[in-house]
């Protein structure tokens, strides 16, 4: 068990203590000789509440950075869950506490031992109950209970808990405030021990790798993100027994006239040799009995080709180039990654000619061919070249292509990197609209690098820039939670594009408009007396109860409307509005736009008829709506307007989801 966990049981246990000690006041309350003695419950209560108070505080603080926002309050509130015992979260608590986890450790134990004794006087059980509590026991065991209720009796124990809480609350405040500088080191020195390894790993392969084929061997390294921390305690040996690489090697199989690509994917993992105690590598199958996951269909491609892919959401993108970043800055100095990174340097699995972003890789041949010998370079492009291809990756372009007029103005005879400097320097500012604030400053802070390879300190400005890109462009592993509103005309498709969504947005529900019309039309005619005021009472009540359930707290909800541009309209609309806004959760619009004959074409469609009743397919009655109504919008930043009519629904879904990623991020 963890220190943190034993942090969680001293958070929760302090309440369990107080709540005993007011049993206790609770039975003293008729009986003279004791009076006395509340005092003392008191003073002890509020001491015990105290430190509640500062141990959740402490705990807050440690949390915040390391755990999402919203699971913070949930741990808090209950400290005996699950959470307390999630890897992820003490994997950092671990880097941020730093060479301090020891002494952390121990103090929250020593507290927990002082919380157990307490209990263990007081003759509380695990449910917080005391077995002698009421006012006639008391008085049956009255030496016990003047012994029990003595303040001297505890004082050693809440002074350990004081000290606790005070020597906590100092190790999180000085251990936060130097994590950042931490964080650079621990990757600096992580990178370090990868960079060696996978020299020497593409070493053994060109030595090892000299057959007489009659192809070449494509040799793909597949990027991984840093996926350790390493604190001062850790020793080197043991950090390297933990790396594991992933190498996808292709063969030919087949006749001379007719040959096919076939790809093994190899776990590379160190062995210990128990006669030398030294470290070495050993290969296995990473999918025994079977090729890399169905390998006879898959390719790979450069990531060039599948920029402007719009498969690509945004959510993708910045995955990519997390993993882009700090598997390439791992790789600097080795032959794996050329002086220059490039987008075509860079690939992407493809499974059935579908793009697998989560696989990249760099690739390589062998046996390996002759290299030219490069004159040296004055300086060293790198880092402008890994931010450039970062822009290129969040604008979906090659930045040939996205070549400015301004820089073609420059003097001839310029370096080529001084060229592509200005170029990508011009397009900051859209990199900035499309990737947002924290994405600008990693690609700006490549671009302004002087960073040289081989001097001091490189690779403490690597892990640096490994630092700065996860903080600031990682994507998180969901998105916040908010209320996604999908209007359009009858018939456009809004059902079906929000099924579709809600399998791509985790943990997210749908409620389309249709559960709020066909309660009231089985009841009455639409042209009846209070029709509407009915519809408008059951759409309140379901949304008052969407925003203030506890069980719906953690839900996206998918809302679907055919609201028009009128008074009626936009207080049917807000009403949707005012429900995120009371749930404290973003308020996406999407309004969906078609041609009118499709949208005819689309709300006839047989398929539709038979899906729900209610649903408008009189085309007498359909197009005036469509000839004379304007669908209401609210017209804020939020909102995406998006034309369906040559998009399928697929399509549709793709776009609404990169929106609602790009909105909905987790801080």
């Amino acid at each position: 068990m963890s220190g943190f966990e034993v942090a969680g049981i001293v958070l929760g246990s302090i309440p369990i203590v107080v709540s005993a000690l007011q049993c206790y006041m609770n039975g003293l309350g008729t009986l003279q000789n004791f009076r006395s003695y509340k005092r003392i419950l008191k003073s002890l209560i509020l001491t015990l509440k105290t430190e509640h108070v500062n141990l959740q505080n402490i705990c807050e603080k440690l949390l915040t950075g390391i755990a999402p926002q919203t699971r913070i309050e949930e741990m808090i509130r209950d400290p005996f869950g699950d959470h307390w015992k999630e890897e992820e979260i003490f994997d950092r608590l671990r880097l941020r506490l730093w060479s301090s986890l020891q002494v952390f450790d121990d103090r929250v134990q020593d507290m927990r031992e002082a919380i157990e004794e307490m209990m263990w006087k007081l003759n509380v059980g695990i449910d917080g109950k005391a077995d002698w509590a009421e006012s006639s026991s008391i008085r049956k065991q009255f030496k016990r209970a003047t012994f029990i209720l003595q303040k001297s009796n505890h004082e050693e124990a809440l002074t350990r808990i004081r000290d606790g809480v005070s020597a906590l609350q100092r190790l999180a405040v000085l251990n936060t405030d130097l994590e950042s500088q931490r964080k650079s080191r621990s990757q600096g020195r992580l990178n370090k021990l990868v960079n060696e390894m996978l020299s020497g790993i593409y070493d053994a392969l060109r030595s090892t790798m000299t057959c007489n084929c009659s192809g070449l061997h494509d040799v793909g390294l597949r990027l991984t993100p840093p996926s350790r921390t390493v604190v001062p305690e850790d020793d080197d040996e043991d950090i390297i027994k933990e790396l594991r690489f992933r190498l996808a090697v292709s063969y030919l199989t087949g006749s001379q006239v007719n040959t096919s690509k076939q790809w093994n994917e190899i776990l590379l993992k160190s062995g210990e040799n128990s006669e030398t105690s030294t470290v070495s590598f050993t290969a296995q199958s990473a999918c025994p009995s079977k090729k890399m996951v169905g390998c006879d269909e898959w390719s790979l491609v450069p990531l060039k080709e599948v920029l402007q892919d719009p498969a690509l959401l945004y959510g993708d993108k910045l995955r990519l180039a997390w993993m882009i970043a700090c598997g390439v800055l791992q790789m600097q100095g080795t032959p794996w990654v050329a002086d220059i990174p490039r987008s075509d340097d860079i690939f992407i699995a493809q499974k059935s000619g579908v793009p697998q972003f989560r696989h990249v890789f760099v690739l390589k041949q062998f046996p390996e061919c002759p290299r030219a010998n490069t004159s040296a370079s004055p300086t060293n492009p790198f880092m402008l070249y890994l931010g450039i291809l970062l822009t290129e990756l969040i604008l979906g372009q090659s930045i040939a292509t996205l070549d400015l007029p301004q820089t073609q103005t420059l003097e001839p005879g310029l370096p080529r990197h001084i060229l592509d400097y200005e170029a990508a320097n011009k397009l900051l500012g859209r990199v900035m609209m499309a990737g947002g604030s924290g994405y600008y400053n990693a690609v700006e802070r490549c671009l302004r690098s002087d960073m040289q390879i081989g001097t001091a300190g490189g690779l403490a400005k690597i892990g640096y820039m490994i630092k700065t890109y996860c903080q600031t462009s990682r994507l998180p592993q969901r998105n916040m939670p908010c209320f996604v509103y999908i209007n359009g005309y009858p018939g456009i498709g809004k059902l079906t594009i929000a099924k579709e969504l809600q399998q791509l947005l985790p943990d997210s529900k749908v409620y389309h408009n249709h559960l709020l019309i066909d309660p009231i039309d089985a009841l009455v005619e639409r042209s009846s007396p209070g029709y509407h005021e009915m519809r408008t009472g059951l759409r309140r009540y379901v949304l008052n109860e969407i925003a203030t359930s506890e069980y719906t707290k953690d839900e996206t909800w998918i809302f679907t409307d055919a609201r028009e541009a009128s008074a009626a309209g936009e207080m049917g609309a807000k009403d949707y509005e005012a429900a995120a806004r009371k749930r404290g959760v973003s308020f996406i619009s999407i309004v969906l736009e078609c041609e009118i004959e499709e949208n005819m074409r689309r709300a006839i469609n047989p398929t539709r008829v038979a899906s729900i009743g209610a649903k408008l397919t009189d085309k007498t009655i359909l197009r005036p709506i469509l000839e004379k109504e304007a669908i209401y919008r609210f017209g804020n930043d939020n909102e995406l307007v998006l034309d369906v009519t040559k998009l399928s629904s697929k399509e549709a879904v793709l776009r609404i989801k990169e929106h609602v990623d790009r909105l909905a991020a987790c801080p």
